[in-house]
């Protein structure tokens, strides 16, 4: 994603990137990231170890405590108003600069639509649910209206699907700026072909490709990704980007262990189909996910 990001800058433009990590993650990783950053000394790079606001809120499959990180953004930097979030899972083919000038008003954040609805948010239909891959974030009235506390409140007392995007559409309902989709132009790796459809349609185009092609970040959900399914959809984006870091500090062992994975995960599904109440099926495949560490 950084090589990326760097790569497509637009001559007048220097990113600074905020990357939130826990110390451990942060020791290994600091060296590598320090050699992109070498590659493209206009840019620069600081990390953030989070607080423990979210250590016990609740994970679900591949989505784990990290992605609660972008809610403590504003409080960690209150001098910004306002920042973008981007998911590690991304690509971004063009330069951000529209994306950060746009004008948030009183919306608490910008966000693209997923034309789809989500099963655990019954009160926000699919022209409103959007995907918080990538935000723009208004922070002063993130601070002004205590919006980690609004979220903490759901979070901790509700077992949502989507543990971070289903509380923050419901906090943002009303309030939420609609960006273009080619600022977070999905990719997915194991949805249903009907929901694929469905997305395309309902930004207004007649095929993927058309899409893609009009992409400036192309953000790979799912839990297939290029890097462990090597017939994921898109790959070849990724791949081009992965191939101008240095060989020896981001080596990829390609393998389809996401389909692996994928295929585990559709055999539990069906053997929860057995169990009577839906909440304790859910609880089953939690508990089966968690034990077999997929």
């Amino acid at each position: 994603m950084l090589s990326s990001l760097f790569l497509n800058a637009g001559k007048c433009t220097k990113y600074k990137v905020f990357i939130f990590s826990q110390e451990g993650v942060q020791s290994i990783a600091q060296p590598q990231l320090s050699t992109v950053v070498r590659l493209y000394p206009d840019h620069e790079i600081e990390w953030i170890i989070p607080s423990a606001d979210f250590d016990q809120a609740k994970n679900r499959k591949h989505l784990t405590n990290p992605n609660y990180y972008r809610f403590l953004i504003p409080g960690f930097l209150p001098d910004y108003r306002k920042v973008i979030w981007i998911d590690v899972d991304t690509i971004i083919k063009g330069d951000l600069l529209g994306l950060y000038e746009t004008e948030l008003s009183d919306h608490l954040l910008g966000a693209v639509r997923i034309g789809l609805e989500s099963a655990g948010v019954n009160q926000i239909n699919s022209n409103d649910y959007f995907n918080a891959g990538v935000l723009l974030i208004h922070n002063q009235l993130w601070i002004r209206e205590k919006i980690i506390e609004r979220l903490k409140g759901l979070i901790f007392s509700h077992n949502f699907k989507c543990p971070t995007q289903d509380p923050l559409n419901i906090v943002c309902h009303g309030r939420t700026l609609y960006l273009e989709p080619k600022f977070n132009t999905l990719v997915f790796g194991n949805a249903k072909k009907a929901n694929i459809l469905k997305y395309i349609s309902s930004h207004g185009y007649a095929s993927f490709d058309e899409m893609k092609e009009d992409a400036i970040i192309l953000h790979y959900v799912g839990e297939l990704k290029p890097w462990n399914y090597t017939k994921c959809y898109g790959s070849a984006e990724w791949t081009q980007y992965h191939k101008l870091l240095p060989p020896s500090e981001f080596l990829i062992s390609h393998s389809d262990k996401g389909r692996q994975r994928g295929i585990l995960k559709t055999i539990i599904r069906l053997l929860s189909l057995f169990i009577p109440i839906k909440r304790w099926r859910r609880l089953f495949r939690d508990y089966c996910v968690q034990k077999i560490h997929l």
